[in-house]
């Protein structure tokens, strides 16, 4: 089963990063891991 998921940023509230997977958990680790180039600090 594949989920779509919404992530809102946590430094600019406006700003959301929208995706998919069938993991949702590991997905979401590896986005706030910063491993995930979209979603990480640099």
């Amino acid at each position: 089963m594949t989920f779509v998921y919404i992530l809102q940023s946590e430094a600019d509230l406006r700003r959301y990063y929208v995706g998919m997977s069938g993991d949702p958990a590991r997905r979401l680790e590896e986005h706030n891991s910063g491993k995930s180039i979209h979603t990480n600090n640099n």
